[in-house]
């Protein structure tokens, strides 16, 4: 039985110019000490989608269908207790921009050890020393206790959250563009504490915008395409032999600074949600377009333990 599973989730914004599906359909499973990355261009569903498996949806966003069944629960038939409770403890999350999850006016040792006095019932002294020693598992200096989050550099206020996510050793840590904006070093050294998790058996999920980084951290890949799924499998597999032509497409437009690979971006941009194109969404801007593209939504197919919602797949024999 996985960890978490993922199925048939709808996610909707009513906006001026009408109902806007964020995520259309999305299913996926998550086996414990499992990495599993989601990809995609601005606008494809990605953040929503860890917003979704936390609750967060910001309004006028609204889950409007599906299942998320965490541990055996359904977390969309949890009540805010319950919620409460598992936020954290057991699923933790580590937002795009730290300043907007730490308070700016207390102090980033208090901030830390409040987990432990909500999660664990310690008390305040106990839970400061437990504080320290989450910021020493991710090489903080101990001044950063004393510090409020805009005294410290992006590097360490990422490390910061980090750290409080690991604090409590959950089952699931759901990580929303972590190194956006950060130097190499730095994002080399917040992927290696997330691997670490890993290896203690968190299972986590990645969100990026970065197919080079899923590629060399990951067990599987997930592409999304203007709310829905292109593909889904082993990254190696993926990477060497991507079935859907968008997953193709982001390849190609990652450069190698090792070989004279020609970087060859994906013309055209991502659909305006709100008027999204007829049957598959990619078809305006895929170089393998066919005249069922445009008409019919394409089925979920699998295909080597590979799943790709794709035409020219199920033209080749893929298996609904």
């Amino acid at each position: 039985m996985p960890l978490m599973s993922v199925e048939n989730l709808e996610i909707t914004y009513m906006a001026l110019g009408g109902r806007i599906k964020a995520v259309d359909g999305i299913s996926f499973s998550l086996e414990q000490g499992e990495w599993m990355t989601v990809v995609g261009e601005s606008g494809s569903g990605k953040s929503t989608l860890a917003y979704a498996i936390m609750r967060l949806v910001p309004p006028p966003g609204k889950i409007t269908g599906g299942k998320i069944v965490f541990d055996g629960m359904n977390l969309l038939e949890l009540d805010k207790e319950k919620l409460r409770k598992i936020r954290g403890k057991e699923i933790a999350m580590v937002f795009q921009d730290p300043m907007t999850s730490l308070d700016p006016l207390r102090r980033v040792g208090d901030q830390a050890a409040e987990l432990f006095v909500e999660h664990e019932g310690l008390d305040m002294e106990e839970a400061k020393k437990r504080a320290e020693e989450a910021m020493r598992s991710v090489r903080l200096p101990q001044h950063v206790l004393n510090s409020y989050p805009h005294q410290l550099s992006g590097g360490q206020r990422q490390r910061v959250m980090i750290a409080m996510a690991m604090s409590l050793r959950p089952k699931l840590l759901i990580a929303d563009e972590p190194t956006t904006a950060l130097d190499v070093l730095v994002q080399e050294g917040i992927m290696e504490l997330l691997n670490s998790m890993k290896e203690e058996g968190t299972s986590i999920l990645l969100i990026t915008h970065d197919l080079s980084l899923a590629a060399n951290w990951s067990d599987r890949i997930m592409v999304m395409y203007a709310g829905r799924l292109a593909e889904l499998g082993n990254t190696e597999d993926l990477v060497e032999r991507p079935l859907h032509p968008y997953t193709k497409g982001l390849l190609d437009s990652v450069p190698d600074l090792w070989s004279d690979k020609e970087v060859k971006p994906i013309e055209g941009n991502p659909p305006d949600m709100r008027y999204p194109p007829p049957g598959c969404r990619f078809h305006p801007r895929c170089p393998m377009a066919m005249e069922i593209c445009s008409k019919k939504e394409p089925p979920i197919l699998s295909i080597d333990k590979r799943i790709v919602s794709c035409w020219l797949m199920a033209k080749e024999g893929g298996k609904a």
